[in-house]
């Protein structure tokens, strides 16, 4: 299966896999919010959103970088005041990293029988 689904950007279908990786500077973006610069991880990595997905993580695609024109918009100064996002709320990002996600065995099939 990864032979045949290597190339493709799992998140996006329709949008092209760049064979350029961001640099690690490339992948910080930067914004001004009250008069203040602040810093931001541009998307994320298809290895980094789905780490459980081991048939991709270690493709050439798995380091394209989905996301990063949306946290750009969406730490645009202008953008945040139209979303009455306060000054003090700290700067969007794709996925927190600080949570604990728990892979189980039957994804979310457990629900249906719970519904």
């Amino acid at each position: 299966m990864g032979d045949l689904s290597g190339q493709l950007n799992w998140y996006d279908l329709y949008r092209h896999n760049y064979d350029l990786p961001l640099t690690p500077a490339e992948r910080m973006g930067e914004t001004v919010i009250d008069g203040k610069r602040r810093t931001y991880k541009r998307g994320m990595t298809q290895a980094e959103y789905t780490p459980f997905a081991t048939t991709i993580t270690n493709t050439k695609s798995a380091q394209v970088v989905n996301g990063d024109f949306l946290t750009d918009y969406m730490n645009r100064e202008d953008v945040r005041a139209a979303f009455n996002i306060p000054s003090d709320v700290q700067t969007w990002e794709m996925c927190s990293e600080t949570l604990d996600y728990h892979v189980q065995d039957e994804a979310s099939m457990w629900i249906y029988r719970v519904l």
